[in-house]
């Protein structure tokens, strides 16, 4: 696990959450530089500068930022959207395929959400809604 970032690079990456914030992103890239070479890689820092790229519209950037974040935590899930989204506007999301003993290990059966059986708890109404829903659906998936 990573330790937070310490002052004064953690003002520098707020500094650039602010300028993103304004919708500045050339501010961002500037306040993220100022953060020393060594934490640059820090997954915190490398969010926001995979946002300031993509503001940017700098998708190959963005590309290999995702794809740097899934290095560092591949059990994170933002780096997994992070990197479709940018092949979707790259438009290379249909081409891309993970490969399946990776995928497999990270989304084994004990990783799963749990699903609804179905069947209704004594004394407890049954429960309605998307939540439900969504567990019946990953059960007809399984």
């Amino acid at each position: 696990m990573n330790r937070p970032l310490q002052p004064p690079d953690s003002l520098h990456l707020e500094a650039a959450h602010g300028w993103l914030e304004l919708g500045n992103p050339i501010e961002a890239d500037v306040e993220l530089d100022k953060i020393t070479p060594q934490l640059r890689s820090h997954p915190d820092v490398l969010k926001v500068r995979w946002e300031v790229y993509v503001e940017a519209r700098k998708w190959d950037a963005a590309l290999d930022i995702a794809s740097a974040t899934i290095q560092l935590a591949p059990d994170d899930p933002l780096g997994w959207v992070n990197r479709s989204y940018v092949l979707h506007e790259l438009k290379r999301l249909a081409s891309w395929q993970p490969p399946a003993e990776a995928w497999a290990a990270r989304w084994s059966s004990d990783r799963r959400p749990p699903a609804s059986s179905g069947r209704r708890r004594r004394g407890r109404p049954r429960r309605t809604g998307p939540a439900s829903r969504a567990g019946d659906a990953w059960t007809r998936l399984r």
